[in-house]
């Protein structure tokens, strides 16, 4: 009898270790699969949180700088040849007068310059479409028919 206990001990050792394995390993689990995070969602984990940025890098939104506003072209509206029909400025919302200067993005919407650039200064996104001009690989309008 003694031998049998002797040979049973060490597996009854092994299984109350892989029991607590388990039970570490699924301790941020419930028994319905999904994730416990309310540890989480306290907030108290500041060295978690700056483990986190570390990881995924600061996220800082880049402007676009005057010089790069200026480069987008501009055209004098004239509404007996407006090709595309558009006669407002989607930002402010008035209509377009004969000589007013429009600037022209890349994905070819047009704004009054003073409208467009004031939202550039904040903004890398068209306002209508928010093609993303600060990407180098925006398109460009043709600059001849302007």
């Amino acid at each position: 009898m003694s031998q049998v206990l002797a040979a049973v001990s060490p597996l009854v050792g092994l299984e109350e270790d892989l029991i607590g394995q388990r039970r570490r390993r699924g301790q941020g689990r419930r028994r319905n699969g999904i994730p416990d995070f309310s540890d989480d969602l306290q907030g108290n984990d500041y060295e978690a949180l700056l483990e986190f940025e570390e990881r995924q890098g600061a996220v800082v939104s880049r402007k676009l700088s005057r010089r790069e506003i200026q480069r987008f072209p501009t055209k004098v509206f004239q509404g007996s040849s407006s090709g595309n029909g558009n006669t407002q400025c989607q930002i402010c919302f008035c209509d377009y007068s004969d000589g007013e200067k429009l600037r022209i993005l890349p994905c070819f919407h047009d704004y009054h310059v003073q409208c467009i650039d004031r939202w550039l200064k904040d903004n890398t996104t068209c306002p209508i479409c928010r093609a993303n001009l600060a990407d180098g690989n925006a398109v460009a309008p043709p600059t001849s028919d302007l």
